[in-house]
């Protein structure tokens, strides 16, 4: 997955330097030949089609104004991966550090995640949203709709039923998941 996310983030493609992503789809479609496609754009909205070996990920992202926060706040929590203890609510959080070595590992340059107040990148958030699903059952693809952003160790609560996962920080929806299982055939 991590190679669809570097293919988003290399110089392939040239998004604006401050863009948000909206919504991601990952599904477990792969090809042999790896290539990225922008399926549409204009001023403020660009959406994006990239497969190679590892699958497909569709991405819908929005230009945002600069985001000026001079927060020197300290951000020390720790990273965690949810569990599913058998409820359907389980919690997750992302430190400074983990956002920093996620977007370094997958060349991400988009200052919001470099920055006081560190935004979550949707590329992690999906990769963590994909394990935690996957713990729950055998999963072909995600749709993720992101309604507002997660920052660094904002504590994010997640509420699960079959096909959903709804992600909180208190009582603010962030982003919504729709999951699709794969087909015992």
């Amino acid at each position: 997955m991590r190679t669809l996310f570097r293919m988003l983030t290399s110089d392939a493609i040239v998004f604006p330097s401050e863009a948000m992503i909206t919504t991601l789809e990952y599904v477990n479609e792969v090809s042999e030949y790896p290539f990225v496609e922008i399926c549409g754009s204009s001023t403020r909205r660009i959406k994006c089609k990239i497969q190679d070996r590892s699958g497909t990920l569709v991405v819908s992202m929005i230009t945002l104004p600069k985001i000026n926060n001079n927060s020197s706040e300290e951000l020390n929590h720790i990273c965690e991966t949810p569990n599913h203890q058998n409820s359907s609510h389980d919690v997750m959080t992302f430190t400074v550090e983990s956002i920093l070595a996620f977007v370094d590992d997958v060349k991400d340059t988009n200052s919001i995640h470099r920055k006081a107040p560190y935004i979550v990148p949707g590329c992690l958030l999906l990769e963590k949203i994909w394990q935690y699903v996957n713990q729950l059952t055998l999963v072909q693809s995600i749709n993720i709709r992101f309604l507002s952003p997660v920052r660094a160790n904002e504590v994010v609560t997640l509420e699960h039923d079959e096909q959903h996962v709804i992600g909180k920080v208190e009582d603010t929806i962030v982003f919504k998941v729709i999951y699709k299982e794969e087909s015992h055939e």
